[in-house]
């Protein structure tokens, strides 16, 4: 089927409730650091912070703060300064996700259904994440008007940047610029779309596990080999990941992980947010401190 008949029958179907289709960049290839924080405190105005949302651990309330933020020290500091010493801080050196094509994924073609088989992980040695990367795009006005819309809906046309960038970014960014920029800037740190698979919430509730040790990192790699799992956030001996194990997995995970240099914090994540910036927002705001520090 042609790549335009594909995104045009998705495109019919931006409401599905149980799929979410996602475009997916490399912050770090445009000098973005997204990070995590866990805190029992309850902040308000912290710079950089895309969204808030309250975690339950054993009765006890915490909240998850995630930023997109300069990669740069004093301002990285600056946002882990907000919280109290304890906290649990993650830096997305390395973000992974599921894909359908992951190792531990099954499929069932006569009723559609997808499975996770805990046996079939892989845990790999790879390389670590890395601390330093390079920044190979300086994003602009033009970039972020191309990515307010794909990163709501990875099938938007450039028509549709362009129609947006006037109320958004308060002028109209023409199509070829758009479309030149797509391919010198965009496409450069576009690592791919993406699937994300949901079950309803009242019988799977949204979890984030934290992993700190020498296999952290591995662990993370693995379990997004399964559907359960969505997006894993790599540190240097930690990382935290997200999704909706169901409750018969929990047994076979921790049997399978049993021999691994890992501890784990599991929590449940309320549904509803605190507060949430729009990406595009966000990204915005990164371009034009930029451009004043020119």
């Amino acid at each position: 089927m042609p790549e335009y008949e594909v995104s045009r029958i998705l495109s019919r179907e931006r409401g599905l409730r149980k799929v979410r289709i996602g475009f997916e960049v490399d912050y770090r290839a445009a000098g973005i650091l997204p990070v995590s924080a866990i805190s029992t405190k309850r902040l308000f105005e912290i710079p950089y912070t895309r969204s808030i949302r309250k975690l339950y651990l054993m009765g006890r309330k915490f909240y998850l703060y995630t930023g997109l933020l300069p990669e740069e020290s004093d301002v990285i500091d600056y946002w882990m300064s907000n919280f109290e010493e304890d906290a649990i801080i993650v830096r997305a050196l390395e973000r992974v996700w599921w894909t359908p094509h992951a190792k531990a994924t099954e499929y069932v073609s006569e009723s559609g259904a997808v499975y996770g088989v805990v046996d079939l992980i892989e845990l790999k040695d790879l390389p670590p994440p890395r601390l330093i990367r390079e920044k190979v795009v300086e994003l602009d006005e033009a970039d972020v008007a191309i990515l307010g819309v794909k990163l709501r809906w990875p099938f938007a046309s450039l028509r549709e940047a362009e129609r947006e960038s006037e109320k958004r970014i308060g002028r109209r960014i023409p199509h070829q610029t758009l479309s030149r920029h797509f391919r010198k800037h965009v496409l450069k740190i576009w690592k791919g779309n993406r699937v994300w698979l949901y079950r309803d919430l009242s019988d799977t509730p949204y979890r984030l596990l934290y992993l700190e040790g020498r296999d952290a990192v591995k662990l993370a790699r693995a379990l997004v080999q399964l559907p359960w799992f969505h997006t894993a956030y790599l540190d240097v001996d930690r990382a935290l990941v997200s999704g909706q194990p169901p409750c018969s997995s929990i047994l076979p995970l921790y049997q399978a992980v049993g021999e691994l240099d890992v501890e784990v914090l599991e929590m449940v994540m309320e549904p509803s947010m605190s507060k949430v910036v729009p990406v595009d927002d966000l990204l915005r705001k990164l371009v034009r401190v930029r451009v004043r520090k020119r």
